[in-house]
Parts: structure tokens; C-alpha cells; sequence
């Protein structure tokens, strides 16, 4: 076992913290699109938890075609049962804001 480098950002994420995440996006001082961890990930490869969260994090302008270590695309690691959400998802992410 060991221990892995994630920002406060990327656990909020991975835990579907909503309030918690609003507040870290809204002091407008982090960078939404760090890297870290032996995987390279960013809180939007990690948001798996809430589609509630994935929309948060485009909404702030979030790198949606960063690449982790492994090659995959944010998107590309969203939870089959997200369904027709994941559709909704991929279509926000692609649309021009």
C-alpha cells in the first residue's frame, strides 16, 4: 500500500462532494486541471461518483481532453451505469460554452 498525491479538488470529486466542491471552485485559486498521482489524473478523470459533479467541473472550465498516464479521456472513464447520462455528458463536454 501507499499513499497517493491528490489535490483537495480531486477528492472532493472522487467522493461527490458537491457543496465542498462549489466551495473550492468558487475561491477562484485552484487550477482545475492539475495532474498528479502515479496515474497523472485530474478531478475530472476522478468524478466518477455524481454526474452532478462532472457538470460542475466543465462549468469551470475544466480540461476535458486531458489524458491520464494510461491515454483515457476524462470521458472515458465515466461509469457505464451513468447511461444516457454519459451521452449528456460527452454532448456538454464537446458543445463550444
Amino acid at each position: 500500500m501507499r499513499l497517493e498525491e491528490r489535490t483537495l479538488l480531486m477528492i472532493a470529486s472522487m467522493f461527490g462532494s458537491k457543496l465542498v466542491l462549489k466551495f473550492i471552485l468558487g475561491l477562484n485559486r485552484v487550477d482545475v486541471n492539475k495532474s498528479c498521482g502515479f496515474d497523472k489524473a485530474t478531478a475530472l478523470h476522478k468524478s466518477s461518483s455524481s454526474v452532478e459533479v462532472v457538470k460542475l467541473l466543465i462549468n469551470s472550465s475544466v480540461d476535458i481532453t486531458s489524458l491520464d498516464v494510461h491515454g483515457n479521456l476524462p470521458v472515458d472513464l465515466i461509469p457505464l451505469v451513468f447511461g444516457s447520462e454519459k451521452k449528456s455528458i460527452q454532448s456538454t463536454s464537446l458543445s463550444p460554452t
